[in-house]
């Protein structure tokens, strides 16, 4: 009996909110002809004019956005940026201007200068405003950059790095986010874009770890970061011969090589750049491609000097063992 009075009521209610607005001096019971007029905040009968309601606000869109809005780099939005949830607050901020020198004004002046969450999410701002421009530089995917972001505010929060430069933290920030997405880059090509040396990104990057494995142990074991440990030659094969525009079945057997020389090579020990690039090398020299080694070394972004040395240990290696014979089936089934 309840749910069908609950029902008839509902039913009267959704009847009264049916109720077409209707002019009283042309009425013909349709309503059919009312005007909403946005841009004048009115609603009017369009036989006799009459306003029948104003004041109303529009709540679509304020403006509109094309593909090349950026270009002048205007902002038409007037409410700012959506909240981050990296920084600290709501970032609702007010700007003070302090026009005399009165003993109340100096009083708010030295207030507004102390305000310890305007002042850190300013430095966490610059802090990931670098990392994003380091990013794109890269050509890396945007959850990288987050992931960066999250790692350097959680030692931020920490204060495990009070001795150390923004720099150096943001480069090992980087390495342990390229890492923990399974982004292949090296401590060299984040030395070369960063100008922080290898042994720093390589200290800073085993301190951020134990903090983030200490993360891990609080929440039971659930992992906040997951790495996928140091590149390998064969992870930096593919982005080599991308990087020459060699074809599929150079790759394959550059990546057949990678696995059969992976343990007990000459290459074990060294540079994973270099000895992805003698790897590269090797096969395309056997499969009657025309890169030469100094193509090869700007594309494994290492020196001519090291790429030859290392990659006649690898040849060398590769001859006696008799493995380029499985290589060579390899290539040849493609």
């Amino acid at each position: 009996m309840g749910d069908a009075v609950e029902r008839a009521i509902a039913a009267e209610l959704y009847a009264r909110l049916r109720i077409p607005l209707t002019c009283p001096d042309c009425d013909d019971g349709s309503g059919s002809n009312i005007i909403e007029d946005i841009s004048r905040g009115e609603t009017k009968c369009g036989d006799c004019g009459r306003i029948l309601c104003d004041g109303l606000l529009d709540e679509g869109q304020e403006w509109r956005t094309f593909a090349n809005d950026d270009q002048c780099n205007a902002d038409p939005s007037r409410v700012g940026a959506a909240p981050n949830l990296l920084l600290h607050g709501s970032q609702l901020e007010t700007e003070i201007k302090f026009a005399d020198t009165t003993y109340r004004s100096s009083q708010l002046s030295r207030a507004y200068q102390n305000d310890t969450a305007r002042t850190v999410n300013s430095k966490l701002k610059h802090a990931f405003y670098e990392i994003d421009t380091l990013c794109k530089s890269q050509h890396l995917s945007r959850p990288v950059a987050e992931t960066a972001q999250l790692i350097f505010r959680r030692q931020a929060d920490a204060k495990t790095f009070a001795n150390k430069t923004q720099d150096v933290i943001i480069a090992g920030c980087l390495y342990l986010a390229c890492k923990s997405n399974g982004v292949t880059r090296s401590l060299s090509e984040i030395h070369k874009v960063t100008m922080v040396s290898k042994k720093q990104i390589s200290l800073v990057t085993k301190a951020l770890q134990k903090l983030l494995d200490a993360d891990t142990s609080a929440h039971n074991n659930n992992a906040v970061f997951t790495t996928s440990g140091s590149a390998t030659p064969y992870d930096l094969i593919g982005r080599i011969c991308t990087k020459l525009g060699l074809c599929l079945r150079i790759q394959c057997a550059a990546e057949r090589l990678a696995e059969l020389c992976a343990e007990d090579s000459p290459l074990e020990g060294r540079s994973p750049l270099s000895a992805a690039g003698a790897i590269v090398y090797e096969a395309a020299r056997r499969g009657s491609s025309e890169k030469s080694l100094k193509e090869v070394a700007a594309a494994a972004g290492v020196g001519l000097a090291t790429l030859r040395n290392v990659h006649k240990l690898f040849g060398a290696y590769m001859e006696k063992s008799g493995k380029l014979d499985s290589v060579e089936g390899a290539r040849q089934g493609l």
